[in-house]
């Protein structure tokens, strides 16, 4: 094995995402997940092949199980079987939900293209309700389960490198998230070059949320701390002291970011680590530590108006419209879950489905801002128990080194990093950004026990099954357009698609109100170009699909109204004013003079 091989692909790896955005391109992320899973199977698992046991090792010997490559292996299968187009004859042993959903889209469709407006062909819908979502849910497990194994291969010594790595890397990225938001703005750009969608409050750094970049800051600020702690014990002074500033460079970065979850989940997870170190390991310097992130946070909070105001609202959660909406879309999002209860909606399918069973009349539901609840949803049953397998098959495989010195910051650091995230992913959805998610898989793997060479040759088989999975979906997903996977699954670029591409977009997300209402639009703007009234009610059919599958959009409803008056359909135009008007009391719909218009 060589692991300068494996370590260099997982320092390119981190810096490829901190570069391109942190993986929001669907073809970085597969990149990865090839480099990662090529990497593993190349220098840890053909090696080993070779020198592999033809029959059951002898019984001193106690090899690790391989329950964990096994479940990683099945993880990913169910999720690229989920988004496979199925024949229309098996919709009725896909639930009553699915097949119903899958009828009115077929419908629809067909009628499209006897006006003309779609090509003509039987469509074929997969389980997942978002196909483009759950493929790019596949790229992402595959890059994190590949990087987790090729940090478990490495040795000890690299290991500590790599950890070395991570904390200068978040320094880095630390220090230009804060340039970026505070001395030379970003605006709509990632790293002051890649331009991206508007989005509030705007991107910092490589991430286009402010709550994931001060997030991926609080599971390194672990690191940074453990590291900087078995420094001074090691009487390293300089390393010592460079950790330290490390950590209260991404400190300060995170805090001045102003999410309240991050900092949440950085008090706790950096509160728990320094406790750890201060009753188990070095009093001294963990008090150092800690008084240095303290005494940051305390003058940032008396010196920082702003952030005093975002706090506070922690005083009292009950009073805070924004924890009661955070509540409220947990609540939606369970309620949803009940509807695809066994193996959920799909992985990334949240934002197709709960506008369609939300009682409430909010924002766009993107994700839940709850890992868990969105899990559940999209899950089910079936994914919930995988996941959970998942982690207690993570949590057997682990060891913590006690008889090596060396290796004794690792846990530390790795705990530390994970009830970060164990409590951040409780407010938000951080684990869905790559740089985040893969980072966090790379520190569990630090923690994961060598498989003994004294294993057979089967069980090294199943160890590559993850590896070998994952390089057969990229092969498949890189035929096509990659593209795609990230223009069929976000609201802001569908408005510029064309006819051919919303009709794929409807069938890769037959439940898309915002797929139906751009296809609508767009028939009703060809009808008027053309002069085809038959295309602009149509069009209005496809709106009031979109009004089906988002009930309580009052945009929707207001747009459809003008819609439907400037086709003349007055009783229908004031029943939708009518419903936009029951959602939001202060819409009003135009004059009603314009009837004669």
């Amino acid at each position: 094995m060589n692991p300068a091989l494996i370590f260099c692909t997982l320092q390119l790896t981190i810096l490829l995402l901190a570069l391109l955005g942190g993986g929001i391109f669907p073809s970085t992320v597969c990149m990865v997940a090839i480099f990662t899973s090529l990497a593993f199977t190349l220098t840890w698992g053909l090696p080993r092949l070779r020198q592999a046991q033809p029959s059951p090792p002898p019984s001193s010997v106690s090899p690790t199980t391989a329950t964990l490559e096994v479940l990683m292996a099945l993880i990913l299968l169910l999720i690229l079987f989920s988004a496979i187009p199925l024949p229309p004859l098996l919709d009725p042993l896909i639930g009553r939900l699915r097949a119903s959903q899958n009828h009115t889209a077929t419908t629809l469709l067909q009628e499209a293209a006897r006006v003309g407006f779609f090509e003509d062909g039987t469509p074929w819908f997969c389980l997942s309700r978002n196909r483009a979502g759950t493929l790019r849910m596949f790229l992402l497990l595959g890059a994190a389960f590949g990087s987790a194994l090729c940090a478990a291969s490495l040795p000890a010594r690299w290991q500590r490198a790599y950890l070395v790595f991570l904390a200068c890397t978040g320094g880095l990225i630390a220090i230009g998230g804060y340039i970026g938001q505070w001395v030379i703005p970003q605006e709509n750009t990632l790293w002051w070059t890649l331009p991206i969608p508007p989005t509030l409050p705007g991107p910092v750094g490589c991430f286009i949320n402010r709550n994931h970049f001060a997030g991926f800051l609080a599971i390194l600020c672990p690191v940074a701390l453990a590291l900087s702690e078995d420094a001074f014990r090691r009487r390293q002074w300089k390393t010592a002291l460079g950790m330290a500033a490390l950590l209260g460079c991404m400190t300060f970065s995170l805090v001045m970011v102003l999410s309240r979850g991050a900092i949440l989940a950085f008090l706790i997870g950096t509160g728990a680590t320094a406790a750890w170190i201060i009753f188990r390991r070095s009093r001294a310097a963990g008090i150092v530590c800690l008084i240095l992130a303290l005494g940051i946070l305390i003058i940032l909070y008396r010196t920082t108006p702003a952030l005093r105001d975002r706090l506070d609202e922690f005083r009292q959660p009950n009073t805070s419209g924004s924890v009661q909406t955070r509540l409220q879309e947990w609540r939606e999002t369970l309620r949803t879950a009940c509807y695809y209860p066994v193996i959920g909606s799909g992985a990334n399918a949240l934002r197709m489905t709960y506008p369609i069973h939300r009682h409430t009349s909010g924002k766009w539901l993107v994700n839940a801002e709850n890992e868990y609840a969105q899990l559940l949803a999209e899950g089910g049953l079936i994914g919930a128990g995988l996941a959970i397998a998942l982690l207690a098959a993570a949590t057997r495989r682990m060891h913590f080194r006690a008889c090596a010195p060396e290796s004794q910051v690792f846990p530390v650091a790795v705990i530390g990093a994970f009830l970060t995230a164990a409590v951040h992913n409780a407010v938000d959805f951080p684990a869905r950004q790559p740089l985040y998610a893969i980072v966090l898989a790379s520190l569990a793997g630090l923690l994961f026990v060598p498989p003994s060479m004294h294993e057979t040759i089967c069980r090294f088989r199943l160890r590559l099954i993850p590896a070998a999975v994952t390089l057969l979906g990229c092969m498949i997903l890189s035929i096509g357009p990659m593209s795609s996977l990230q223009r069929l699954d976000s609201y802001s670029l569908l408005a510029n698609l064309s006819p051919a591409e919303l009709r794929r977009a409807l069938n890769w997300a037959p439940t898309s109100w915002h797929a139906w209402y751009m296809s609508g639009r767009t028939a009703c703007d060809a009808g008027l170009a053309t002069q085809r009234v038959d295309l602009c009610v149509f069009g209005e059919n496809l709106m009031t699909q979109a009004a089906a599958y988002d009930p309580n959009n009052y945009r929707l409803w207001y747009d459809l109204g003008l819609v439907r008056r400037a086709l003349r359909q007055h009783g229908r135009a004031d029943q939708a004013f009518a419903r936009a008007k029951e959602l939001r009391p202060w819409v009003s719909p135009p004059p009603a003079e314009r009837r004669q218009q």
